[in-house]
């Protein structure tokens, strides 16, 4: 009896939870969809596979995830998908974005025409720089990309050319009321730039920041000579002969 009293009067004492089962409990997100996707093909035996059920919770949370994304900015399919991978399932995921692609709160050509606005009017990248993004960085299609660019640059073909041969007959002073296209839009930012270059007394200077500015925007070097010989002989000349 007096054993039996000592057993019941001990304090019983709190267990802590071991490192592994921390580890679980820091990922509700897990277990819920790993019970979801059970309990979801128990009733898919029972009921004879309805494929017309509601989303399950790893879609369902999927899908605000990236819409969440989506309300900053334009996100392309492979972007969303680098961004939110670890986060949950790949099938749960990859059905998330179908189905934001089939309402048309997602769309690469969108995400891609927009990326070719904005760097050409901004940063005046070229076609083969804005392609390499396109495809590397933003991961879309090679012809998802060739058709935003061909909205700013035409088809690949006269985008390739576009910036070579031209500026022979031009007269500036037309293109200062803004006809003649891409071309003409560059030379435009191009005699902005060297006449920002006024402090700079060497002219060999002025050409090596010039073939530079062009280049790193994705220019050619047969392109990148021609407008900075155009600088020189257009602009350069009319300002030593103002002075």
């Amino acid at each position: 009896m007096v054993k039996v009293l000592r057993l019941f009067s001990t304090p019983l004492r709190t267990v802590s939870p071991t490192p592994g089962w921390r580890r679980l409990l820091r990922r509700p997100r897990l277990t819920v969809a790993c019970v979801t996707r059970g309990a979801s093909k128990e009733k898919d035996y029972n009921d004879g596979g309805n494929d017309d059920d509601d989303d399950d919770d790893g879609v369902a949370e999927a899908k605000n995830a990236a819409l969440r994304l989506l309300s900053y900015r334009p996100y392309s399919k492979a972007e969303l998908t680098t961004k939110l991978q670890d986060r949950f399932f790949a099938t749960d995921l990859e059905e998330a974005l179908l189905r934001l692609e089939e309402v048309g709160l997602q769309s690469d050509r969108e995400v891609a025409s927009v990326f070719v606005r904005e760097k050409w009017r901004v940063s005046k990248w070229s076609p083969t720089r804005v392609r390499h993004a396109l495809v590397q960085l933003k991961g879309v299609d090679e012809q998802t990309a060739e058709m935003a660019l061909e909205e700013i640059f035409g088809k690949p073909e006269e985008a390739a050319s576009a910036f070579e041969g031209w500026g022979r007959d031009v007269d500036i002073d037309d293109i200062d009321d803004g006809g003649g296209g891409v071309s003409a839009e560059l030379w435009q930012a191009v005699s902005r730039k060297w006449r920002g270059m006024r402090s700079v007394s060497s002219l060999e200077a002025k050409q090596r920041r010039m073939l530079g500015w062009l280049q790193r925007r994705g220019f050619s070097w047969s392109a990148s000579s021609r407008y900075t010989r155009m600088c020189v002989e257009r602009l350069e000349e009319n300002e030593d002969s103002i002075h």
